[in-house]
């Protein structure tokens, strides 16, 4: 992998983890989504380079 996609994973990888760290201690039900969707965009993110990678029925139309 290219410097800059190294560089793109392993901040989304320290993200993603202060994201799950905080969804653990978050009890509100629009918190919860909202990191939620966070953390969902992350892994899409990290998800990239692999080309077995499954779509979403929206991603399909």
């Amino acid at each position: 992998y290219s410097e800059t996609w190294v560089f793109v994973r392993n901040h989304c990888e320290k993200r993603l983890s202060e994201l799950r760290e905080k969804n653990d201690h978050v009890m509100a039900g629009d918190k919860t989504a909202i990191i939620r969707g966070q953390i969902r965009f992350i892994k899409e993110v990290l998800g990239l380079p692999n080309p077995k990678r499954k779509f979403n029925q929206e991603e399909k139309d």
